[in-house]
């Protein structure tokens, strides 16, 4: 039973790493927002904040959106790492009483 719940946390982290693409994605997109800025996949557009031009940086981070086609299989599988564990122990419980 302790074996089992070593894994939760692995299940979490699994959960976050494939999280961490649409979160890039949506940081790029809400600072471009914030400063006027257009942001696309097809090139880098110029966007100066604070008087450093953060174009190419954001475009990166927009690319980096592919990468949940691959990190996806990570958020599936951590999530229902997560169900399954929080199934077993309502399970338990409920056998219990």
């Amino acid at each position: 039973m302790a074996s089992r719940r070593k894994n939760v946390p692995v299940y979490g982290l699994m959960a976050v790493i494939g999280l961490l693409p649409l979160l890039s994605v949506v940081l790029a997109g809400q600072i471009a927002a914030a400063n006027g800025c257009g942001l696309h996949e097809g090139s880098v557009q110029p966007c100066m904040i604070l008087g450093f031009d953060a174009g190419g940086i954001l475009y990166t981070m927009t690319v980096l959106g592919w990468l949940m086609l691959v990190t996806n299989l990570a958020l599936i599988a951590g999530v229902a790492g997560l169900l399954w564990e929080a199934l077993r122990v309502v399970i338990r419980k409920s056998l219990q009483k």
